[in-house]
């Protein structure tokens, strides 16, 4: 993966916050597909999220991003 490749490459590390990891969890899992869309809902959420905030500038170098979910949004605390 490409933002792994990125993240690692930058020496940038990323932390999740509790109420981060319950929301990817709950919208990552379906009854009849158990927790297949998971992969799906990281990328379309946290990727996008990290990949945006590395390409602004947002996120730097040997950053330790730490990320929350509040108001229905991931957000950098």
């Amino acid at each position: 993966d490409l933002l792994q490749a990125a993240l690692k490459n930058k020496n940038i590390r990323i932390k999740t916050a509790p109420a981060l990891k319950k929301h990817l969890c709950t919208a990552g899992y379906d009854p009849a597909f158990g927790a297949r869309p998971l992969k799906r809902i990281i990328q379309k959420e946290l990727h996008n999220y990290l990949a945006g905030a590395i390409l602004s500038g947002e996120v730097q170098e040997h950053d330790t991003v730490i990320l929350d979910f509040q108001n229905g949004m991931i957000v950098r605390k």
